[in-house]
């Protein structure tokens, strides 16, 4: 197992606690140290407790590094966290330190820890992430070249308290840094309530939630109950949170990023709860009555502009300008947490760690619509043309125009629709082995040659990182109604881009920058409110 305290002292006396601390640690990591924490188990103080930590050689017998850490008074039953110093600069592999408590007035004790330096990591790779890796070791998609993976509950998700351990987030953590591998945050919606969103039906949270005119929870057929995120004490939640797990994770390298809004827009709507007093505040307008859900349909708008000619001061589209730009309160609410993560990630000198916004092109066309986060993305189906994926990236490069300093990335969809590559009422003479084994897949594995278009598609661009979702077509250890692995050759293809172009190219792709275009293309703004069902 990865990291382990062994405590071989008398209960009576100074031991370790079980608390959350790091247990792996790169190769040559600078000003590396663990913070495991020492409880006084006597039922007397101990005074000036020192501790002795040696550091052994992998034979575990010679010691090569040693310094003694001062932890001061300690009354009995009193649990404190320390600072211990790790040597770095030595082969991967595991090795144990020796920990001698000892006090002024002879309370004392030892304890053993197990740790392991993990091989460096390139600091100039190009980030490979999958969405989602769950029911997988991490050593699966790092084998495969994967760099990161995003996945619910890495740091908080949800305010912690006094009582709340860290022991779970250090051991998924130590285990990705182990294998060479980093972990995205991808958070959830909370509430000051201390309900989290799986919860968000609680009558504690209606006064966060999204109202329609009627005082409806839900719109459709776009709509759901969704937070209206805009309201400023939801906003100062969410940088509490991001703040707490920056602090409690950001000095682990495995701690990779945040993911703070996905999919989010999708379900959103003019809301009357407190939006609309917002905008009446800002503008000095009122919302117009024709305004009832987040687009207008395309009759509508043939209704109110005939000739196509749109008047910029028309009450509505003042108004929907308004809401897509920040009204509706997503872009805030992603830069809170962005922002929040960037200014307290300076303390670990984390330039590595990045935000992102996706799917960042299901918007009107409006600049900086993914807030202040480091990078937009957007995925997109490879079946049955991959040099589709073409289309939203350029997309991207217009918006993040409006954002200096934000990038691009790009994912490209492991899953493709099985009516687009086998219709469910046809079974060939030669039928492949996957069509008994899952006979009911709705989403089968995308063929390896157009995942290799697709790849390099994506790299003909200058974008700072690609993404998979799918991890359920490439890896027969998750078996699921969503997404099959039905071919095994696409898994292997996959490695060889990953651990071929990607790294190998990656370095040098990230340095490109594009130059200017001599050629413009002008899209009527009218686009913008009609892009309804």
């Amino acid at each position: 197992m990865i990291g382990t305290f062994l405590a071989v002292a008398v209960a009576a006396g100074l031991g370790l606690a079980d608390e959350g601390y790091r247990h792996v640690f790169l190769r040559g990591e600078g000003n590396a140290v663990t913070r495991p924490a020492v409880r006084n188990f006597a039922k007397v103080a101990a005074s000036n407790v020192e501790v002795r930590v040696t550091q052994l050689a992998a034979d575990g017998k010679i010691a090569v590094f040693e310094r003694t850490v001062s932890i001061g008074d300690m009354g009995p039953g009193d649990v404190r966290q320390f600072a211990m110093p790790v040597e770095t600069r030595f082969r991967p592999g595991p090795f144990k330190t020796r920990l001698s408590f000892h006090s002024a007035n002879g309370v004392s004790g030892e304890a053993v820890a197990e740790l392991t330096i993990a091989p460096a990591l390139r600091k100039d790779a190009m980030p490979a992430v999958i969405w989602g890796s769950r029911g997988s070791p991490d050593s699966e998609p790092a084998e495969l070249g994967f760099t990161h993976g995003l996945l619910h509950g890495i740091g908080w998700m949800q305010m912690p308290t006094p009582n709340s351990s860290k022991v779970d987030y250090f051991k998924r953590l130590d285990d990705a840094l182990a294998c060479g591998f980093k972990k995205l945050n991808q958070l959830v919606v909370t509430y000051p309530s201390g309900a989290a969103e799986r919860n968000e039906k609680s009558p504690l949270n209606d006064k966060f939630m999204r109202r329609s005119r009627k005082g409806e929870f839900k719109v459709r057929p776009w709509g759901g109950r969704t937070p209206e995120v805009g309201q400023p004490e939801l906003i100062e939640h969410a940088k509490k949170l991001a703040a707490a797990s920056a602090e409690d994770f950001g000095d682990h390298p495995a701690f990779g990023g945040v993911l703070p809004v996905s999919e989010r827009r999708d379900t959103t709507f003019p809301s009357f709860n407190t939006e609309h007093l917002r905008y009446k505040a800002e503008t000095g307008f009122d919302v117009p009555d024709e305004v009832l859900y987040k687009v207008w349909s395309w009759g509508a708008c043939k209704k109110r502009f005939p000739d196509g000619i749109v008047d910029e001061d028309d009450p509505v589209i003042r108004f929907y300008k308004w809401f897509w730009n920040h009204g509706d309160g997503w872009p805030g609410y992603a830069t809170a947490i962005a922002d929040t993560y960037r200014e307290t990630m300076k303390k670990y000198n984390r330039p590595d760690f990045f935000s992102f916004w996706d799917p960042a092109v299901r918007t009107p066309y409006v600049w900086g619509s993914g807030g202040n986060v480091d990078y937009l993305n957007q995925w997109v189906y490879a079946i049955p043309e991959p040099m589709n994926i073409a289309g939203p990236t350029e997309e991207m490069f217009a918006m993040v125009k409006g954002r200096p300093g934000q990038q691009v990335m790009m994912m490209t969809q492991l899953i493709c629709y099985r009516k687009e590559i086998a219709p469910t009422n046809f079974v060939p003479r030669n039928a492949p082995e996957w069509l008994e084994r899952v006979p009911k897949a709705n989403f089968p594995t995308i063929p390896p040659d157009v995942l290799t278009e697709a790849v390099w598609t994506m790299l003909s661009k200058p974008v700072k990182g690609v993404m998979f979702h799918g991890w359920g077509t490439i890896s027969p250890t998750l078996v699921d109604g969503y997404r099959s692995y039905t071919c095994p050759a696409t898994r292997a293809r996959i490695g060889e881009l990953m651990k071929g172009p990607v790294r190998e190219l990656g370095p040098m792709l990230l340095k490109l920058r594009r130059e200017p275009s001599e050629v413009v293309v002008h899209d009527s703004g009218i686009t913008s409110i009609v892009d309804g069902p």
